[in-house]
C-alpha cells in the first residue's frame, strides 16, 4: 500500500519545519530564536492538520502565538497572557479528545510554556526533556515521524546542554 499523498505532505512539511527549528537554535538573539520557533511552530500545526492529528496541531498553532507574544516582551509576557494562552490549549486540546494520548501535546504545552514564562533556564530544560518525551509516544501513534526525529534531537541535545550548564559545573 502506497502512502497517500497527505502523508508525503505531511512528512515534507515536517522536514521543513525541523529545518526551521535547527536555524532557530543558532540564533544569539532571544527574538531571532523565537521568530523561527513562529515559523517552524506553524509549519507543524499545517503538517499535524495533514495527518488529521488536531490536538497536535491546535498546541503548534498556540504555541506559536505564544512565541509571537513572548518575542514582543524583553523580560516577562505578563500573567494574564499566559493563562489565557494556556486555558485556550487546554480548552481547544479537551474539544479535540481523541484518547489518552491525545493529552500528551497539552500536557507538554503546559509545561513547556509555564516553565518559559517562568524562565528559570534548568526549570525549562527539564520542562523539554518531560515535552519531548511525551512527544516522541505522540508522534509515533499519529505517524509524524520527522516530528518523531525532531524530539528525539531535542531530547538529546537538552540532555546534553543540562549536562554541561548544570551538572558538569558542580562536578
Amino acid at each position: 500500500m502506497e502512502p497517500s499523498n497527505n502523508f508525503l505532505i505531511a512528512q515534507i512539511l515536517g522536514i521543513v519545519a525541523l529545518i526551521v527549528l535547527v536555524i532557530s537554535w543558532q540564533q544569539e538573539k532571544k527574538k531571532a530564536l523565537l521568530h523561527c520557533q513562529i515559523v517552524s511552530g506553524l509549519l507543524f500545526s499545517i503538517q499535524y492538520l495533514f495527518l488529521h492529528a488536531y490536538t497536535g496541531a491546535i498546541i503548534h498553532f498556540l504555541s506559536a502565538v505564544r512565541n509571537f507574544v513572548f518575542s514582543r516582551y524583553p523580560k516577562r509576557a505578563p500573567l494574564s497572557f499566559l493563562i489565557l494562552i494556556l486555558g485556550l490549549g487546554t480548552f481547544l486540546s479537551l474539544l479535540n479528545y481523541d484518547g489518552w494520548i491525545s493529552l500528551f501535546p497539552l500536557i507538554a504545552y503546559l509545561l513547556y510554556g509555564t516553565a518559559v514564562w517562568i524562565g528559570n533556564l534548568l526549570g525549562i530544560r527539564l520542562a523539554n526533556v518531560i515535552s519531548d518525551l511525551l512527544g516522541i509516544l505522540y508522534n509515533f501513534y499519529v505517524a509524524a515521524y520527522v516530528s518523531l526525529v525532531t524530539s528525539v534531537i531535542e531530547l538529546f541535545s537538552t540532555l546534553v546542554s543540562i549536562y554541561r550548564f548544570h551538572i558538569k559545573k558542580r562536578l
